[in-house]
């Protein structure tokens, strides 16, 4: 019944459909609803659509007619660069009050009406220039300061801010001699353009600059509704003089200036808006000049002045209005263009915009009025243009729809057929040879995460776009068509935009119902087979490296342990200068490699590396040097790092590969250019203190913060980062190890690692350090050299390299031991079988051949019983030493230095001889 009942319900459509007249009357309703909604949700400015309509029907008539400027009322006076020249002052100097003084003197003597300054004078500054200043005010008599609004901010916590506003007034002697004050602050849109005229700011309860000269010297009254500023023209429209040419020549000016109102404020001069002082962009737009982009400060309180002395400041209807008038326009618009045909209803829609744009500008200007019409010419008109193309579209979509209702009967007869593959596991898809998908099963749903209804005849996607190498989609079609079928395996995108591998089969059929050819398809998700298989191969790889590595850093280091002691023991014999500072640069790198080797030997088996008391100063201005002659120049690098900052209990190589890959990290998130910040404090953390860090303990940390202004990430990778394996990177360009490493070296160290990040906003890590514990305590210095009994102490040095060997017998019998080798363990034994002397101490190599197999009897009951040992340990050995008490041995990692050597004697002799003198 389910077939029968739906060709009904597709035919009585139909039917109603061509019947019914809806475009008369739903339509051009919709339509005139829905574009008097948008309008009126564009009048609000906090749109930013509506921003720029908005704002844009106030610019355009400045530019279409810039109109003319009679004789004006207000002049100008500039400080600018020339005045400074011509008194032999620096710009970026303050500019001396006695000068400001001098002119009010000479104004006053042109015969002015008022003097206001666009300037603030808000302290004091040389004594005797304040005088004579205050001086020339009082005797002008109507002169006018300026104060300004100063914004202050003050954190709360680390991500909140508080905002206040405080008002700064002249400086009080100034203030008391001048006829009133007003502020100087001008409020500026977002696009830097001063459209609004506040002659009284009402928050505050005073007046503007403007404002107070209008009040005191016309006795003007204003309007308490919103007004608009009107320009005269482009900038230094209005009569304007530099203060140099003034002072230079005042008589010749005294006509200028005769019962005028002069403004006095400065004139910067800007080439772009990168380099805006106290400017502001005017509405009239010159490309041929970019200095009239820019209306001076002092400008626009003197167009603000003239407004309200000539009462012709613009005026905005009210909200109300606006509403009721663009309802009438959205009436008229849709009914006139809703009878039309498309071509026709295009030509008057342009039309309409003409008349539009000319009406908008003669009221503008001959009675400065003006209200939001670009959002008539923006979205009405074109909206009424869109009512005509869909009224007349209506019969063509009534033709496709009786072609999609029979379409879609046959579509239904291959879902039901289909319905049990729904319980298939495999993703089942029919598409057609264009790539068009027109049915899959359930599981397909779920593995391209598509919902049922975007099978449907009229929302059919394209399976194209699922593809990661569509280019290949035609080659596939052309072998399935050859051979009936292909079978392979394929890269796609799921809907959310994850990628997936798929293996796919295709197979090529001909639906009776439909009479096409289409494409049976059976998927397979094989994405997690996948990222384990890469899993191993990257685990067989990194073992296959380990063991190599281990091996080459097991004979490097043999190599270096001689060149470190043998440099030490050439420093002893060459006093000469020049040897010694030869001596320190081959030292210096030969602790540099063994450091190197032992963090390779320490990744190549796993073993844990040794923490030590690690001034983390050292590391960073060693990180540095690195970063600064390694990356771009487009990345600014810029450290803080204090000099009281605590000690911590580390290994100094992981904690320098820690930072390094967290910058190196930073880098690729700035391929073009930005700063890097990597800054250090400490943070001490108590129970009843500030929120402790999760997975810290109270105490002494060291924090350390690696910051960048790169492309930062999203939540969803946020989380995922510390995971091993992955990465944002393209294939080849990370192996995503990178953190995840970073993340098991700081909890080895006992740290915490925080992420703080946001798309566009850059990337920070704080990485805290427990710090070494307070004390008090002095530090004994290691000894060098032993203080031995009367009788010799007989040593035995078994190791297998010869010159490694002979260093230690020459070194050791310069100190009076009687010093005994061998370079293999049967030697070794067969020394320790003959009689004669027992060793009184062992120095063996723990990986020596022929001693990594003996069993714990041959150190409990053996020759080498109750001998304490200095095992020579390279992270490469067995281990069988750890069958060995702490009383019994002494371990000494590869390479060392001499006086490390003589340190492990002496403690080892002290725990098996108390009494011994050492």
């Amino acid at each position: 019944m389910a077939l029968p009942l739906r060709e009904f319900i597709d035919t009585l459509t139909i039917l109603g459909m061509s019947r019914l007249r809806y475009e008369l009357v739903a339509i051009p309703l919709i339509f005139i609803l829905g574009l008097w909604f948008i309008s009126c949700q564009l009048l609000n400015e906090d749109n930013a659509v509506g921003q720029k309509l908005v704002r844009g029907s106030y610019d355009l008539p400045y530019i279409v007619s810039l109109g003319a400027l009679e004789d004006s009322e207000v002049v100008i006076v500039y400080l600018d660069f020339r005045t400074y020249n011509l008194l032999g002052l620096e710009p970026l100097e303050r500019f001396p009050r006695h000068h400001y003084a001098h002119l009010l003197r000479l104004l006053n003597q042109a015969g002015v009406r008022a003097v206001a300054f666009d300037i603030v004078f808000s302290g004091e500054s040389e004594a005797d220039s304040d005088a004579e200043f205050a001086s020339a005010i009082q005797e002008v008599g109507n002169v006018y300061l300026a104060g300004e609004i100063s914004q202050s901010s003050q954190d709360v916590t680390r991500i909140t801010r508080i905002h206040t506003s405080q008002i700064e007034q002249p400086y009080a002697p100034f203030l008391d001699s001048a006829q009133g004050w007003g502020l100087a602050s001008l409020p500026i849109d977002h696009d830097l353009v001063i459209r609004r005229n506040l002659p009284f700011f009402r928050e505050f309860n005073i007046p503007s600059l403007s404002g107070i000269v209008a009040q005191s010297e016309l006795q003007t009254s204003v309007p308490d509704g919103p007004l608009w500023n009107y320009f005269y023209g482009p900038p230094y429209t209005l009569p304007h003089l530099s203060m140099g040419d003034f002072l230079e020549n005042p008589e010749a000016y005294h006509e200028f200036f005769q019962d005028k109102i002069v403004l006095v404020g400065a004139r910067p001069t800007t080439s772009g808006f990168g380099m805006i002082q106290d400017e502001f962009r005017s509405p009239f737009f010159n490309q041929g000049n970019a200095v009239e982009l820019f209306h001076a400060g002092v400008e626009i309180h003197a167009t603000q002045l003239l407004n309200i002395i000539r009462r012709d400041w613009l005026t905005r209807p009210a909200k109300n209005t606006e509403v009721i008038l663009f309802f009438v326009s959205s009436f008229f618009i849709v009914s006139v263009l809703c009878l039309l045909r498309p071509w026709s209803a295009v030509l008057v829609s342009l039309w309409m915009l003409g008349v539009l744009m000319g009406i908008s500008v003669v009221v503008f200007h001959g009675f400065q009025w003006w209200t939001a019409w670009g959002v008539v010419g923006a979205v009405q008109i074109p909206g009424g243009l869109v009512a005509s193309m869909t009224n007349r579209s209506l019969e063509w979509y009534i033709e496709r729809r009786r072609f999609l209702a029979s379409q879609r009967i046959a579509d239904q007869r291959i879902r039901e057929q289909a319905s049990l593959l729904d319980q298939a596991r495999d993703a089942i898809l029919v598409c057609t040879l264009e790539g068009y998908v027109t049915y899959f099963n359930r599981c397909a749903g779920d593995l391209y995460n598509w919902k049922s209804e975007d099978s449907k005849p009229d929302q059919c996607f394209s399976f194209l776009k699922t593809l990661v190498y569509p280019e290949h989609f035609n080659d596939i079609v052309k072998q399935a068509q050859s051979r009936g079928e292909w079978v392979g395996e394929i890269l796609q995108f799921r809907a959310d935009g994850n990628r997936i591998s798929i293996d796919s089969r295709w197979t090529i059929f001909n639906p009776p119902a439909i009479g096409t050819t289409h494409i049976l398809m059976i998927n397979t998700d094989i994405t997690q087979k996948k990222i384990m298989e890469e899993q191993l191969y990257r685990a067989q790889r990194m073992d296959t490296i380990g063991a190599i590595a281990g091996g080459v850093a097991h004979d490097l280091n043999n190599i270096l342990s001689p060149i470190l002691m043998g440099v030490q023991l050439l420093k002893r014999q060459s006093p000469q200068p020049h040897d010694l500072k030869l001596l320190d640069a081959i030292e210096s790198s030969t602790r540099r490699g063994a450091q190197m080797i032992h963090q390779v030997l320490a990744f190549s088996k796993g073993r844990l590396a040794e923490k030590t008391s690690v001034d983390p100063r050292k590391i960073l201005v060693e990180l540095e040097q690195f970063l600064v002659s390694t990356f771009p120049e487009s990345i600014k690098i810029r450290m803080i790092i204090p000099d009281d900052l605590w000690t911590i209990m580390a290994d100094s190589t992981q904690v320098h590969q820690v930072l390094l890959n967290l910058s190196i990290n930073s880098r690729d998130a700035m391929p073009d250019g930005g700063e890097l910040l990597i800054a250090a404090d400490n943070a001490e953390f108590s129970q009843n203190g500030e929120p402790i860090p999760p997975g810290l303990h109270s105490g002494r940390h060291v924090l350390i913060m690696v910051s960048d202004s790169g492309s930062g990430m999203d939540e969803s990778v946020a989380k995922k980062v510390f995971e091993p394996f992955f990465t944002t990177k393209p294939v080849g360009k990370g192996t995503g190890l990178g953190l995840a490493s970073v993340a098991n070296i700081v909890k080895y160290h006992n740290g915490a690692i925080q992420l703080h990040t946001e798309p566009g906003n850059g990337t920070t890590f704080e990485i805290y350090f427990p710090a070494t514990p307070a004390s008090n305590e002095p530090v004994s210095p290691a000894p060098s050299s032993l203080t031995l009994d009367p009788a010799s102490r007989y040593v035995l040095v078994v190791d297998e390299e010869l010159a490694f060997r002979e260093l230690i017998h020459g070194y050791l019998s310069e100190h009076g031991f009687v010093v005994a080798t061998a370079g293999t363990g049967a030697e070794a034994l067969s020394l320790l079988s003959s009689p004669g002397k027992r060793p009184d101490l062992a120095i063996l190599n723990s990986s020596l051949p022929g001693f990594t197999n003996l069993d714990k009897e041959l150190f409990h009951t053996g020759p080498l019983a109750a001998i304490p040992l200095v095992l020579l340990h390279d992270s490469n050995s067995p281990g069988f030493e750890d069958t060995l008490s702490d009383a019994e041995k002494i371990i000494l990692q590869k390479p060392f230095t001499m006086d490390q050597l003589l340190l492990s004697i002496s403690t080892i002799l002290r725990k098996n001889s108390p009494s011994a003198s050492l």
